[in-house]
C-alpha cells in the first residue's frame, strides 16, 4: 500500500530527510520520498512510503511515536493510506 503523510514543519527539508532515513530502515517499509508542495492549499510537506499491508498498523504506531518527538516542530499532520484497486 502507499501511505502519504502530509504535514507542516518549522524545520528544514534537510532535517526531515535525515529523520526519514530511519523510517526507510523499518521492517516492511519500501521506497520513502519527501515531497514539497509547489501549489495548492495542502500542508507544505508530504512523505510517500510503500508499506507492506501486514505492517500498516505498526507503521502508523511508529510514525506517531516519531512525530511526537517533534511535536513543537511538526504540525498539521494528516495520514492517508491507499491500496491498489
Amino acid at each position: 500500500m502507499k501511505v502519504f503523510i502530509q504535514f507542516d514543519a518549522s524545520v528544514s527539508s534537510y532535517e526531515i530527510r535525515n529523520e526519514l532515513s530511519t523510517v526507510s530502515s523499518w521492517s516492511g517499509i519500501g521506497n520513502v520520498k519527501l515531497l514539497e508542495r509547489i501549489s495548492g492549499e495542502v500542508p507544505r510537506y508530504c512523505v510517500e512510503a510503500e508499506v507492506a499491508d501486514d505492517q500498516a498498523q505498526g507503521f502508523h504506531d511508529r510514525l506517531g511515536a516519531l512525530a511526537s518527538r517533534y511535536s513543537g516542530y511538526v504540525y498539521n499532520v494528516k495520514e492517508l493510506a491507499y491500496r491498489d484497486a
